[in-house]
């Protein structure tokens, strides 16, 4: 046994023989071995190492635990993170180190011509356009059903929190944006949940995070600490997988489809056997995301509550048209002073501490904003 001469942190070690003696027989008996989904995708590393990327060591093959024949701890070992979905994967693309997710498809899916069609470079320059940029997309040589998307990495939106209201409404205008111009393309979503819009963490984290455990940096083992949006000056937020979305390009074709599958519990509409116009199902799923992610969350979106009350509508011809959506979200914002937009949210259930050091810290940052405001144009004077 080698004892490790990097940074590896002491609490991260074992001065223990037995212990590491255990670690050995453990990895022996297969105790750390790659669950099925893993062994798939170290199986078909070599085709994505051939386009140009990468996975981490645990998915390449021929791996060898990296704690073997040292003082380490399994536990605080990158390479024990497990995968976490079977059809997804991180990995860097080589040539310029950028970080990357990797979706398996059936080929012939219409998730392959859509995540295209929103891709093309004109599609891409319109900064209304959040559908996730698909880098790049190829077929697997040996097994010609199975395609290959290639998108950013991305983590969910609301991971880090969002903190002042100001940084809520610029997630609602950006999504509301987004609607319109993908339903001006003749795309419904069709399952526009809060698991399928994501954030841009890459200005939020500075040193990077581990696509896995998100919560740490890269390495696996320290916890990594975010800026605020407002600290960085503005995010992006995506809508991505298009696996249930249907493009409607001959626009004297009826806009209806059948199908009652969605990550949202309840949609009214939705049916296996009557069809339906998916349109307004990208309302109502969308108000639903901003009812439970943020106005059921805090106190300060109570100014929006009318759009999020019209976009849940249970009646589909009472809800607004996407563009009818965002305009009334424009009134309501525009009638938010701007000490309201810049205070800290208000959770709804907040203990008594928690809600006094909140305001102290609100109340700071505001005198701060202040000060700065006052300053700089007595500066240009």
């Amino acid at each position: 046994m080698s004892t490790v001469t990097d940074e590896f942190p002491a609490y991260a070690r074992t001065n223990n023989p037995a212990d590491i003696a255990r670690y050995e027989k453990e990895w022996a008996e297969g105790r750390f071995s790659l669950i099925k989904c893993e062994v798939w995708w170290r199986d078909h590393a070599d085709v994505l190492e051939s386009h140009g990327y990468q996975l981490r060591p645990r998915f390449r093959p021929n791996w060898k635990a990296s704690w073997l024949g040292t003082d380490r701890i399994p536990a605080f070992c990158e390479d024990v993170i497990v995968l976490k979905k079977e059809k997804v994967i991180d990995a860097t693309r080589t040539k310029d180190g950028k970080a990357v997710t990797i979706k398996r498809v059936q080929s012939g899916s219409d998730e392959i011509d859509i995540s295209s069609l929103v891709s093309t470079p004109e599609r891409l320059h319109d900064p209304r356009n959040h559908c996730v940029p698909l880098l790049d997309h190829f077929q697997d040589p040996n097994e010609p059903d199975i395609y290959y998307l290639v998108m950013p990495r991305l983590r969910a939106f609301d991971d880090p929190p969002f903190a002042t209201l100001e940084e809520g409404l610029d997630f609602i205008r950006q999504m509301l944006e987004g609607l319109v111009y993908l339903h001006e393309q003749g795309i419904a979503h069709r399952d526009l949940a809060w698991g399928n819009i994501l954030i841009d963490g890459t200005p939020l984290f500075p040193h990077g995070y581990h696509p896995s455990r998100q919560h740490l940096l890269p390495s696996g083992l320290e916890k990594a600490r975010p800026l605020t949006r407002s600290d960085v000056g503005g995010v992006r937020y995506y809508m991505i997988d298009f696996g249930l979305s249907t493009a409607f390009e001959d626009p004297s074709v009826p806009r209806q489809v059948t199908g009652a599958m969605a990550q949202t519990e309840y949609v009214p509409e939705l049916n296996d056997y009557l069809p339906y116009d998916p349109f307004p199902v990208d309302i109502f799923t969308l108000g639903h995301v901003f009812d439970a992610r943020l106005f059921s969350k805090y106190w300060n979106f109570h100014p929006i509550f009318p759009l999020i009350e019209a976009m849940g509508s249970l009646e589909h011809r009472d809800r607004p048209t996407a563009s009818q959506a965002l305009k009334q979200f424009d009134e309501l914002e525009g009638q938010i002073s701007g000490r309201r937009r810049r205070w800290l949210l208000a959770p709804r259930k907040e203990e008594r501490k928690a809600k006094i050091y909140r305001n102290i810290s609100a109340f700071a940052r505001e005198v701060s904003y202040l000060a700065r405001t006052v300053f700089g144009r007595a500066k240009s004077l």
